[in-house]
């Protein structure tokens, strides 16, 4: 980490060459870039317009701080629902938001991203076969407090989601799919056991997991 470069009113969380990652508060303003997202938002509900509004404004702006480009001229490609695609040339990206907050993460390879504020309200009945292998729910077995339950499962799900992002998979098919050690630096894809780097960012109140 940094020393937590004030970003634009957002926190740079991590500014290596080939990888940085941004947190930005949700009320911070934003605007329209392209007619085509106009056209997007015009479908959507309104909260659901705000989010998108937002994160497509703060991504097109970290890349162009990134590549000094007006912000204008950002070739983001990411209709709502969908994975942002940029031209090669400059790179991957990914975002996620929570109720209060937006993280943007780029980097020169694939990359995924997941944010949740750590004090989500989670049913601990989640913790289930259906989102974890056989070892990570023996990993909760051992947990017996209610509350570092909801704790771990948080820092699973965003890593687990940051790594289906970066894959381009889906949530409901490929979650259980991958098994990390509680805080190790990489996750197994029991599919075809290859193994992918992870990171877990605890930053005020939210916790962040990036696949890279």
């Amino acid at each position: 980490m940094d020393n937590l470069e004030k970003y634009s009113n957002g926190i740079c969380l991590i500014g290596e060459e080939n990888l940085k990652i941004y947190i930005f508060s949700n009320k911070l303003p934003s605007n329209l870039i392209t007619k085509e997202e106009e056209i997007f938002s015009k479908n959507l509900k309104e909260r659901k317009k705000k989010e998108f509004i937002h994160s497509r404004y703060y991504a097109r702006y970290t890349i162009s701080k990134i590549f000094k480009k007006s912000i204008n001229t950002i070739p983001l490609n990411s209709p709502p629902g969908k994975p942002p695609i940029l031209p090669k040339e400059f790179g991957f990206l990914s975002f996620s938001h929570c109720v209060d907050a937006l993280v943007v993460a780029w980097s020169k390879n694939k990359i995924g991203v997941d944010v949740e504020r750590i004090d989500r309200k989670i049913n601990p009945k989640l913790i289930t076969k259906k989102i974890f292998t056989e070892k990570e729910m023996f990993f909760f077995s051992k947990i017996h407090k209610i509350e570092e339950k909801i704790s771990a499962f948080l820092e699973y799900w965003v890593i687990k989601e940051s790594l289906i992002k970066r894959e381009r998979g889906s949530i409901f098919r490929n979650i259980n799919n991958w098994e990390w050690d509680y805080n190790s630096s990489s996750a197994l894809n029991l599919s075809n056991s290859q193994n992918q780097k992870v990171k877990k960012i605890n930053f005020h109140n939210w916790v962040i997991g990036i696949a890279n």
